[in-house]
């Protein structure tokens, strides 16, 4: 079921393979509104840069060298943005990037001398993961100047926790790895970390959580036979809400959610193909990039506007948006992975994106 977990960060997480990757911020201005399916869309991309780079000794097997990557994850709609930067002391440290300023500052890490970050809310809190041992990682929540705060794990010995997603009002959602079984919970600074394994049965993975207590992600659905399936969690009248399945595939995965209830995610069909789904709360209504082999929506904002990226039929990349009628081809970086939107000041003429380019 760990391989599930892997097979749902599809465009999320931090990757060994993304040795001097560039994170970036687009700004789609007034210009790109209304563009036709198939049109290039005018945006400007801004590189966020790096913390640092980072010195690394020789190993077994490779010698001494140095790197410098990046990758952002998550956008606020302030415009802070988090994500994960090499420095001159961690080969990987979260960071917040602030737009207006233009600035990147690092979180820190635990003692172990990593650190990732994952998404970020309006007060920007921040949260993720971090090293805590050579054989312990464990989600972090940060606010403020710090320093990070433990989230531990559901057990308070397990191995690995991820927080994955982080509401307005505070409340975090991840999952913990607690001797082999994924646990999903929630937490926050008040109560601690708490298991929702009873709720949504062990190997539930969030990924995603609204300020009206609402949760989404992927778990075991009982009314389809255990078949890996995209829910809504609704923490207030404790009610799961299984979005299904598409075209007698068995795994789909809800990414996020917005505050009206919008859900946004991607769902595999009998070919082994994937494709991008919106969600009114029930169901799924699936829409694919023209020319797609296999697409992910990822991020959604409270004006409905959609990213995520498509496999295209000569086996490339590209990112897209879309705005619930015309999905916007975002081709002209090339390969590249978006992974998260916000509203510019809650002004639905100016859109900001943030996202990974290598």
């Amino acid at each position: 079921m760990v391989d599930s977990v892997r097979k749902s960060q599809c465009g999320g997480g931090w990757g060994g393979n993304r040795v001097r990757s560039l994170a970036l911020a687009a700004a789609l201005a007034p210009l790109a509104m209304g563009v036709a399916a198939g049109a290039a869309a005018t945006y400007q991309l801004t590189p966020l840069g790096f913390l640092g780079t980072f010195s690394y000794p020789a190993g077994p097997n490779y010698p001494a060298g140095n790197y410098t990557s990046s990758g952002a994850y998550g956008i606020n709609n302030n415009g802070q943005i988090v994500g994960t930067s090499s420095s001159t002391t961690a080969g990987a440290e979260a960071f917040i990037y602030n737009i207006s300023s233009s600035s990147m500052t690092g979180l820190g890490y635990f003692a172990s001398g990593s650190s990732h970050g994952s998404a970020i809310n309006d007060s920007a809190q921040a949260v993720g993961y971090s090293q805590a041992t050579p054989t312990v990682a464990n989600a972090f929540s940060y606010s403020g100047s710090g320093p990070m705060q433990n989230v531990g794990t559901v057990s308070g010995s397990g191995t690995f926790s991820w927080a994955t997603g982080v509401s307005n009002s505070g409340q975090v959602v991840g999952y913990s790895v607690d001797s082999g079984t994924i646990n999903p919970f929630i937490y926050t600074s008040a109560g601690g970390i708490q298991s929702l394994t009873a709720a949504l049965g062990a190997n539930a993975v969030p990924w995603g959580i609204n300020g009206n207590n609402q949760i989404v992600g992927h778990y075991s659905d009982p009314s389809n036979g255990g078949a890996t399936s995209a829910f809504i969690y609704n923490l207030t009248s404790h009610s799961v809400t299984s979005l299904g399945e598409y075209s007698s595939g068995t795994y789909s995965v809800a990414k996020a959610i917005n505050s009206s209830g919008e859900v946004v995610g991607y769902a595999e069909d009998s070919n082994n193909v994937f494709h991008a789904f919106t969600s009114q709360g029930s169901g799924m209504t699936i829409f694919d990039p023209a020319g797609s082999n296999g697409s992910y929506a990822l991020g959604i904002n409270d004006s409905g506007l959609v990213v995520g990226y498509y496999k295209t039929s000569s086996g490339g990349y590209s990112a897209f948006e879309y705005n619930g009628t015309t999905v916007t081809d975002l081709n002209t970086i090339g390969y590249s992975a978006w992974v998260d939107i916000a509203a510019c000041h809650r002004r639905q003429q100016c859109r900001r994106h943030c996202g990974l380019w290598y």
